[in-house]
C-alpha cells in the first residue's frame, strides 16, 4: 500500500508538471506567433510611364519558362507588344520594355515599387519573388516584412530584404548594385557582397565582384532623376533619409570616408552606370593582381 501511495503521488505529480509544461508551451505560442508566409508577386499596376514604354501582348507561352529569365520570350524581338498605359495589369512572365529617355513605374500587390529607367528590360517570375532585369536600370523598393525579393539578371544576382536599391544591368553583362537602405547583396557565381545603406558593388565579366565602395549618398539621392521625377511617393523616403543622417554624422566625425574615385564611384546617378563600370575597369587595369606564387613556394614555405 505504502509503494502504491507513493507510485499514485508520483503520477500526480507527473501530470501536474506536464500541464503545467503544455500551458507555458501555450504561452510561447501566444507570444510567438508563426510567422506567415511572405506573399507573392502575382501581378502589378502600371502607376506611371514617359515616353515609348510597351508591353508585351497576352499570348500562350512560346518556349520553355525556366531558367534566370521567366519570360515565354527569350528573344524580346519576337514578343508582339503594344504601348503600355497607366492601369495596365500585368501577370508575372509578361515583359515590359522602355525605350530611349523613357521609364516606367510599377506597383505590385504587396506594395512594392519597381521604377524602370531608359532602354529596360523587365519581367518577374509567376508566383514568387523573384524580378528579371534583362538590360537597363531599376530602382526598387521592397517593404520591410514582405520577404524581400531577389533581382537575377543575365549575369549577377542581387538579394534584397526590405530594402531599396537601384540595380543597373549593359549589355556586356556588367553589373551595378546600389544600396540606398536596408541591406541587400551582390552574387555571382559562388561570389557575394554584402551592402549596406550608400555603399555600391560592381560586377564585371571576367573580374568577378568589386568589394562594397562607399559613396555620396546624400548626393545620388539629391540628384536621382529615379528619386525626384516621379509623382507619387516610393515609400521608403524617410528610412533613406534616415541613412543619409547616419552617413553624414560618420563623415562628420570621420569615422567614414567616400572611397569611391572622381570618375564616377563616389558620384553615380542612375544614368551613369557606364562611367561607374568603366573606372571599375580602369581600377583594375591600373592595379593587377599580383603574379602567382612559384608551385610549392609561398610564406612559411
Amino acid at each position: 500500500m505504502l509503494f502504491s501511495y507513493y507510485g499514485e503521488e508520483s503520477n500526480c505529480k507527473r501530470m501536474k508538471r506536464e500541464t503545467l509544461s503544455l500551458a507555458m508551451a501555450g504561452v510561447f505560442l501566444a507570444a510567438f506567433p508563426l510567422m506567415a508566409a511572405p506573399e507573392l508577386l502575382r501581378n502589378a499596376k502600371v502607376t506611371e510611364i514617359r515616353h515609348d514604354v510597351r508591353l508585351q501582348e497576352e499570348s500562350p507561352a512560346a518556349g520553355p519558362t525556366a531558367g534566370p529569365d521567366p519570360s515565354p520570350y527569350r528573344d524580346p524581338t519576337k514578343a508582339p507588344t503594344r504601348p503600355a498605359a497607366v492601369g495596365d495589369l500585368i501577370r508575372g512572365g509578361r515583359l515590359l520594355t522602355t525605350g530611349k529617355e523613357s521609364r516606367a513605374e510599377l506597383r505590385f500587390n504587396d506594395n512594392t515599387i519597381a521604377r524602370l529607367g531608359a532602354n529596360s528590360i523587365f519581367t518577374f517570375r509567376p508566383d514568387s519573388r523573384n524580378v528579371h532585369l534583362s538590360s537597363g536600370f531599376i530602382l526598387l523598393h521592397t517593404p520591410k516584412g514582405n520577404g524581400g525579393a531577389t533581382v537575377t539578371s543575365p549575369t549577377a544576382t542581387a538579394a534584397v530584404l526590405g530594402t531599396t536599391i537601384m540595380f543597373s544591368v549593359l549589355q556586356d553583362g556588367s553589373v551595378k548594385l546600389i544600396d540606398l537602405e536596408g541591406t541587400s547583396m551582390l552574387s555571382f557565381q559562388g561570389q557575394t557582397e554584402t551592402l549596406q545603406p550608400g555603399q555600391l558593388c560592381i560586377y564585371t565579366p571576367g573580374q568577378g565582384i568589386s568589394p562594397p565602395t562607399t559613396i555620396d549618398l546624400k548626393r545620388l539621392v539629391g540628384t536621382s532623376t529615379m528619386l525626384k521625377s516621379f509623382k507619387g511617393p516610393l515609400g521608403s523616403e524617410q528610412l533613406i533619409q534616415d541613412a543619409i543622417d547616419a552617413q553624414q554624422k560618420l563623415l562628420t566625425s570621420g569615422k567614414l570616408t567616400i572611397t569611391g574615385d572622381g570618375q564616377g564611384l563616389h558620384y553615380v546617378t542612375d544614368s551613369g552606370a557606364e562611367s561607374a563600370i568603366e573606372a571599375q575597369r580602369n581600377q583594375h587595369d591600373s592595379n593587377p593582381p599580383p603574379a602567382p606564387l612559384p608551385q610549392g613556394g609561398g610564406p612559411g614555405k
